[in-house]
């Protein structure tokens, strides 16, 4: 399984590429990752990510939540999905109208909207097992911006 994941990472990512990984990179030590990875790894970090996560592994960053801007929408990049009534405790009080989550292993990959506000599930299930571009994550909803951002 974990040769399938690298393997579609490295065929997606470039070295020279930003990743923001949605949280869960993993359980624990990641050293068998470390130098195997392409891309510009940020973490946003997730329940299962901790001191021996992020000592064990050399990422760009590490934050609980970002917020970003694609094709003139503020999406805001976090682990949890803050839309569902379980999760709003973590929800960041920032002014975004889409947000992209993880943490739900289903293969849900539907849009969801509450208010003026969308969510997507971008779990690794729903997201082919492999990172993708923040514009093609982004559909149906057309953007205006080609920045290669890539999410996993």
């Amino acid at each position: 399984m974990n040769e399938m994941l690298i393997y579609n990472w490295n065929a997606t990512v470039a070295p020279d590429d930003n990743v923001w990984h949605l949280g869960d990179m993993g359980f624990g030590d990641l050293t068998e990752f470390r130098h195997r990875l392409n891309g510009h790894i940020h973490l946003i970090q997730g329940n299962h990510d901790n001191h021996r996560t992020w000592g064990t592994f050399e990422f760009a960053s590490r934050q609980p939540h970002q917020l970003l801007d694609a094709g003139g929408l503020r999406v805001l990049l976090i682990h949890h999905p803050i839309h569902q009534p379980e999760y709003k405790c973590v929800a960041p009080n920032l002014d975004y109208d889409v947000c992209l989550y993880g943490h739900i292993h289903q293969r849900d990959p539907g849009w969801t909207s509450v208010g003026d506000r969308w969510y997507r599930n971008c779990s690794v299930e729903v997201m082919d097992y492999r990172p993708q571009l923040i514009q093609d994550v982004l559909q149906p909803r057309p953007l205006s911006d080609d920045s290669v951002i890539v999410i996993s």
